[in-house]
C-alpha cells in the first residue's frame, strides 16, 4: 500500500493536479494570444512558428490545440486582431488607409481594404462614413479620407 501512495505522489508530481494542468493550459493559450498580439503584423506563418516555439509546442500541434481552445485557427485570430485594431485607426480619422495598411502589415491599401471588407461587411472608406455620421455634431474629425 505504501509503495502505491509513493507511485501516485510521484505521478502527481509529474503530472500536478487537474487544476495545475488546466493552469498549464490556460498560460500557453495567455503566452500564445499575447505573442501573437505583439509580433509583427506582417509575419505571417513565421509568427506562427514562433508562438508556437515560445509556448514549447509543435507547430501543427499548436494550430490545433489554439483553434480547439479558442474557436478560430491561430492565423485568423491574428487578422481578426489586426482588422480590431483597423477600425480603432480608422475612428481616429487622421491616417489615410494607406498609411493604416502600412502599419498594420498589409500588402497595399487594396488588400488591406479588400480583407477589412471581408472581415466587416463595409469598406473602410464606408466605416469611417458611419463613424462620422455617429459623431454628435460639432464634433466633427478629419474629413473623410
Amino acid at each position: 500500500m505504501r509503495a502505491v501512495c509513493l507511485w501516485q505522489e510521484l505521478l502527481s508530481e509529474i503530472v500536478g493536479t487537474p487544476h495545475e494542468a488546466a493552469m498549464k493550459r490556460e498560460d500557453w493559450l495567455e503566452k500564445a494570444k499575447d505573442f501573437l498580439e505583439h509580433s509583427d503584423p506582417g509575419g505571417g506563418a513565421d509568427s506562427l512558428r514562433q508562438a508556437a516555439q515560445a509556448c514549447g509546442i509543435g507547430y501543427e500541434s499548436f494550430r490545433k490545440k489554439f483553434e480547439s481552445a479558442t474557436g478560430v485557427p491561430p492565423g485568423r485570430y491574428v487578422l481578426a486582431r489586426r482588422i480590431e485594431r483597423a477600425r480603432r485607426l480608422l475612428a481616429m480619422q487622421s491616417l489615410t488607409n494607406g498609411e493604416i495598411a502600412a502599419m498594420l502589415g498589409f500588402h497595399d491599401e487594396f488588400h488591406f481594404s479588400k480583407t477589412f471588407s471581408k472581415f466587416t461587411g463595409s469598406s473602410p472608406r464606408d466605416f469611417r462614413r458611419q463613424i462620422q455620421q455617429s459623431e454628435p455634431a460639432g464634433r466633427g474629425g478629419d474629413s473623410a479620407i
